[in-house]
C-alpha cells in the first residue's frame, strides 16, 4: 500500500502528488491510509536540531571522501 499511495508506484508526478497527500494527512491526523488500514500505531515526532546536524556532517563526510578519492585517482 505504501508503494501505490504513498510513492506512486515511483512515477515522478504521481509520487510527489501521494508524498504530499500522505504528509498532509500525517500532520493532521497523525496517521496514513496505509497505517490505518493495516492498524499500525505511528509515532510522529519533529525532527530534532542534532539529527539535523549530524546527518549534514555525514553527507559532509561522504562528499569530502569522494572528492579525496578523485583526486587521488586523477
Amino acid at each position: 500500500m505504501v508503494w501505490w499511495r504513498g510513492l506512486g508506484a515511483g512515477i515522478l508526478i504521481v509520487s510527489l502528488f501521494t508524498l504530499y497527500m500522505a504528509y498532509g494527512r500525517l500532520t493532521k491526523t497523525g496517521t496514513t491510509t496505509w497505517d490505518k488500514e493495516e492498524q499500525c500505531q505511528l509515532v510522529y515526532h519533529r525532527i530534532r536540531p542534532l539529527r539535523v546536524i549530524t546527518l549534514g556532517g555525514a553527507i559532509a563526510v561522504i562528499y569530502a571522501l569522494a572528492i579525496v578519492g578523485y583526486v587521488i585517482d586523477a
